[in-house]
């Protein structure tokens, strides 16, 4: 494993929604589950046919790309991870997943989970360069001169001109400095949500709403809602920390318990 502090300086990370090595976008859910993966380690990402922020569109140099590099060999599956800026620097590389497992997606989920053990290690923590900080405050500070200076014409134009009878000498009131404050906004505090997912072993029934699928039982009693994402058989699990999505015939439901990955398999039958 290879890293440089460099990786903190980056507030945006892109997720191919396709792979070299897959035959169409996010087959297997591999792509999904990167994305998942990244953003339990703080990073705020985007799958590359996504909407990006107005700034990340004007200059792509603002994020990395997690580039997954497929070394497999017959009967054995070998990836790792490359983050790559935009002038196609690698700043941080994991060591090799690997596995033996014969089902494509299990394989390629097995190495993913491996080589985010070095992900993990790197403790990702944004950290704007200090250039990009120093051009923040140059703005601002060109912000608030503007305002100053009109505020301080408003003033000099109300300037009451006060003449003594007998000299004729113009005496101007005292000026008033306008003081302009700046405050930098406190980071909103986001609280992630740890409660426990509980996985019923019961045929649970998906019924179709506004934002994706409430999931009941045979009461009926709502179990659980699923939001839709961009993707195809892939949900988050409203209030937790969690995906659903579909393996073969067979619905999956991941989530982290104690730092640690869990995938329970969900009973569940569509209308």
């Amino acid at each position: 494993m290879t890293a440089q502090r460099s990786v903190n300086s980056y507030e945006y990370l892109i997720v191919p929604d396709r792979y070299d090595f897959q035959k169409s976008k996010d087959q297997y859910q591999v792509n999904s589950l990167v994305k998942f993966l990244f953003e339990k380690e703080g990073f705020t990402v985007f799958l590359s046919n996504e909407e990006f922020p107005d700034e990340l569109k004007l200059n792509r140099c603002l994020a990395l790309t997690a580039v997954l590099n497929d070394h497999s060999k017959l009967l054995n599956t070998k990836m790792n991870f490359d983050l790559v800026d935009c002038d196609n620097n690698v700043l941080f590389s994991t060591t090799e997943g690997r596995s033996k497992e014969k089902d494509y997606k299990e394989a390629y989920f097995a190495c993913v989970r491996q080589t985010f053990e070095d992900v993990k290690e790197l403790n990702y923590n944004y950290e704007p360069l200090e250039e990009v900080k120093d051009n923040q405050e140059i703005m601002v500070s060109s912000t608030n001169n503007t305002g100053s200076n009109s505020e301080s014409t408003a003033v000099n134009s109300n300037t009451n001109v006060n003449k003594d009878s007998s000299t004729n000498v113009v005496v101007p009131l005292a000026t008033v400095a306008v003081a302009v404050e700046n405050k930098e906004p406190e980071p909103t505090q986001v609280q992630e949500k740890t409660e426990q997912v509980k996985v019923s072993s019961d045929v649970l029934y998906a019924q179709p709403n506004a934002t994706g699928y409430q999931i009941v039982d045979a009461t009926p009693k709502v179990i659980y809602k699923l939001l839709n994402t961009s993707l195809d058989n892939v949900f988050l699990l409203e209030g937790h920390s969690a995906i659903v999505y579909k393996v073969g015939e067979d619905w999956k439901v991941e989530y982290y318990e104690n730092g640690k990955a869990v995938i329970k398999p969900l009973n569940l039958k569509f209308f």
